[in-house]
């Protein structure tokens, strides 16, 4: 199941510049005046794009991905189901970022799969591996 945000918004009465609006389908004819005491509130769920970074107990190698619901996907790591990480678990989550936008969320695996993105993680959690490795 996805991992979602719930957010509620809040719309000031007085950004309406029109003497109508709809509102679960039906349509209001309120004037401007009668909204000026009102606040429109709306739930909005937003889905979240992970991109995880896993590190390997057995050999403190890096795993890279990216998942909408990174609990699951950590267990599906875990235990053996992912054939690439399957021979090195057991694994822990070392480090996600989390993106609204899937495109922006692949993107951002695509680049901390290369050097430059290597280098960034590496200099990101410089106290982590610090204290890991002393």
């Amino acid at each position: 199941m996805p991992r979602y945000v719930l957010c509620t918004f809040y719309v000031a009465p007085f950004s309406f510049a029109f003497a109508g609006f709809t509102w679960h389908g039906h349509s209001h004819s309120i004037t401007k005046s009668k909204l000026d005491n009102v606040i429109i509130s709306w739930n909005v769920v937003v889905y979240m794009y992970y991109v995880y970074v896993l590190q390997s107990e057995l050999d403190k190698s890096w795993y890279i991905g990216f998942s909408q619901c990174i609990e699951n996907r950590l267990d599906e790591h875990n235990s053996g189901k992912n054939h690439s990480t399957r021979f090195r678990r057991p694994w822990k989550l070392i480090y996600y970022e989390a993106y609204l936008n899937k495109l922006d969320a692949l993107g951002r695996e695509r680049f901390l799969k290369s050097g430059s993105g290597h280098r960034f993680l590496r200099k990101q959690m410089i106290h982590y591996f610090s204290i890991c490795f002393t």
